[in-house]
């Protein structure tokens, strides 16, 4: 899937606008406030994802139209994965690194922009593939694939350069092998990523109603690209944890910081599943009273940046 644009008003998922008040001692500074609304997030970055799912039960002979279930348990997920997530670490299935270009209203004004001096750089990762649902179309000849996932976790860490050749693979062996540990990995080889503290860190929250205990639900196809994703998440650390609290009910009813929806469709590079060059995704939270809040830090798709490249 690729992470495109996607402006989620507040009338179709039903999530509290957001107020970004008098800035605060935060480092990360923002325009046109205060701001009473949705956040786009532009972001840049790459995903690493496991590929190339047995349709289990499919039957060569028979109709056109069929489906199954591949897996319906972490361990049976990794027994029929073609192609597991390049570094991914245990059962991972999604994981990947971004960075932030812009932050905008949903009129498209600018509250903040990258720059020499401000950056946002962050990972998404720990999502393992619980269920893997599957079905055939074009006749026969192309098996879409729905997963959900356990487990899950952002982190968005402040720096005040530019890391540069960000995530990229040309012409060396950087990519996914860059990765350090769960939530570290090097950029341009050199800088990490997790420079101490985070500026936010958001928890994948069980909140698909498909699956009890999913986070995770994402769509893709064995031919290429194309596919989305959704999950709900909750502030879980950083030092802007206290500027969020909860303003969307998930679909089991449970209220939670963020609902995060994006779309894929471009390919990885190198060795990387997925990249998205231009991408943004919208939510809102609710700031608290007297605070600056940066209402919807829904990035990803993180999975985020979530796949998939042609399967096996």
């Amino acid at each position: 899937m690729k992470l495109s644009k996607i402006k989620t008003l507040c009338a179709a998922v039903g999530i509290a606008c957001g107020t970004i008040a008098a800035p605060s001692a935060q480092a990360i500074t923002f325009t046109n406030t205060p701001y009473i609304g949705f956040i786009d997030i532009d972001i840049f970055g790459f995903d690493s994802g496991t590929t190339g799912y047995a349709p289990t039960g499919f039957d060569p002979f028979g109709p056109a139209a069929q489906s199954g279930v591949s897996c319906s348990t972490v361990a049976g997920c990794d027994g029929v994965a073609g192609s597991p997530a390049v570094s991914g670490i245990g059962s991972e299935d999604t994981w990947g690194v971004i960075r932030v270009n812009r932050i905008q209203d949903i009129a498209a004004n600018d509250l903040w922009v990258a720059s020499a001096t401000e950056q946002l750089y962050g990972m998404f990762y720990g999502f393992a593939d619980k269920v893997v649902e599957w079905s055939t179309s074009n006749g026969g000849g192309v098996f879409n694939f729905k997963t959900w996932s356990t487990g899950g976790t952002v982190k968005l860490w402040e720096h005040g350069a530019v890391i540069s050749d960000f995530g990229d693979v040309l012409g060396g062996s950087a990519g996914p092998l860059n990765r350090t540990a769960a939530d570290g990995y090097l950029g341009n080889g050199t800088t990490q990523l997790n420079n101490g503290t985070p500026w936010l860190v958001l928890t994948a929250a069980p909140g698909q109603s498909e699956y009890a205990g999913t986070t995770l639900e994402s769509g893709f196809s064995s031919t290429n690209a194309s596919g989305s994703s959704d999950f709900y998440a909750d502030v879980s650390g950083g030092t802007a944890a206290s500027l969020f609290y909860d303003a969307q009910p998930d679909e089991n009813g449970v209220n939670r910081d963020f609902y995060i929806r994006n779309v894929n469709t471009l390919s990885g590079r190198g060795t990387w599943t997925v990249r998205a060059d231009t991408a943004s995704s919208s939510a809102a939270a609710i700031p608290e009273p007297g605070s600056m809040a940066l209402v919807g830090l829904g990035l990803m798709g993180l999975a985020g940046l979530r796949r998939r490249k042609q399967q096996a």
